[in-house]
């Protein structure tokens, strides 16, 4: 999928297999700056554990699940350059 923001646009691929999702960020122009990160997830998960990376260096983010999202709030703000990848994981029991 494509993605357009402020100050840049790239692309969002997400994959699921078993009890574990991933998704990636791909800044193909431009930058983007990210302090909360929202996704589907499948009905009835509601405690998934997440890890994201920038760049293969860890990124800490604290996850809350409603209504099939979870969202990501990162600690700090993110800012994904030209070129770089976000990606995170999700898993579940």
């Amino acid at each position: 999928s494509f993605f357009s923001a402020a100050e840049g646009w790239g692309t969002l691929s997400q994959t699921r297999r078993g009890k574990r999702q991933e998704s990636a960020i791909k800044v193909v122009y431009g930058k983007l700056m990210l302090r909360e990160l929202t996704l589907r997830v499948p009905e009835g998960v509601s405690a998934p554990k997440a890890t994201a990376h920038l760049a293969n260096k860890a990124v800490e983010a604290r996850v809350v699940v409603a209504r099939g999202q979870a969202q990501l709030a990162f600690r700090q703000p993110v800012t994904v350059a030209e070129g770089q990848t976000l990606s995170v994981r999700l898993s579940w029991a």
